[in-house]
């Protein structure tokens, strides 16, 4: 399939998991005893798979991830990087803050993320508020849209599960897609509509929900505290 006019396999590593435990105020938000090391082998495992598609957020372990990633990536330059943007983060203390919605704190979340990643540009950057309304979403993506006519984006779109969201902002040049949710909770007919009438690129998340369709768990389960489902 073709991402950014590049060939790429149709599948790429999700790293949520990588960027560590972090929390909203005592609540955990990530996954614990994650190790470094561990994680970058699997990064390079990826890669030697011929998979070049990374998918990260600045609020996963409250910047951790990026960083990890940005050094793992430093000799790749066609690995493409989708990350998104949207929450606060304080990254000394780990701590989730409070959504950003205002258009000016796009760019700066922008920046920093680009600074944790090392690199010059982002790939994809992606709207992280799935339920945003549209009004308050598009003066959002028109600065993204600056941002990639500076060069510090190549595309940008949303992380969301609700198609008219994305068709809202279908005439921005650089807005390329949805990452949306594929499960039998999700209405993914109508979502896979909105993306085909639009040519949008649709990376998929949670086909297992969360472990929830695995067969693993059932009423009985009992989760750790540290358990971020």
């Amino acid at each position: 399939m073709k991402l950014l006019d590049q060939d790429v396999l149709p599948m790429g590593m999700g790293c949520w998991a990588i960027g560590g435990q972090f929390y909203a105020g005592s609540e955990p938000h990530g996954f614990p005893d994650i190790d470094d090391e561990e994680s970058m082998r699997a990064i390079r495992a990826t890669l030697d798979a011929g998979l070049r598609v990374f998918d990260t957020a600045a609020v996963y372990g409250a910047g951790h991830s990026e960083r990890i990633l940005g050094q793992a990536l430093k000799d790749t330059p066609d690995a493409i990087i989708v990350s998104k943007l949207g929450t606060a983060i304080d990254e000394d203390t780990r701590q989730v803050l409070h959504d950003e919605t205002k258009a000016n704190e796009v760019v700066p979340a922008i920046e920093r993320s680009l600074r944790r990643l090392d690199r010059g540009h982002v790939d994809v950057m992606l709207l992280h508020l799935n339920a945003l309304p549209i009004e308050t979403a598009r003066p959002i993506f028109e600065q993204m849209e600056i941002a990639r006519q500076h060069g510090k984006l190549r595309a940008y779109g949303w992380s969301t599960d609700f198609p008219q969201s994305a068709q809202a902002m279908c005439d921005l040049e650089g807005f390329v897609g949805i990452e949306h949710a594929m499960n039998i909770f999700v209405d993914v007919p109508t979502i896979q509509k909105t993306v085909s009438e639009n040519g949008f690129v649709a990376p998929l998340r949670s086909p297992l929900a969360m472990g929830v369709l695995t067969g693993k768990y059932d009423s009985a389960t009992v989760m750790p505290e540290t358990d971020i489902r």
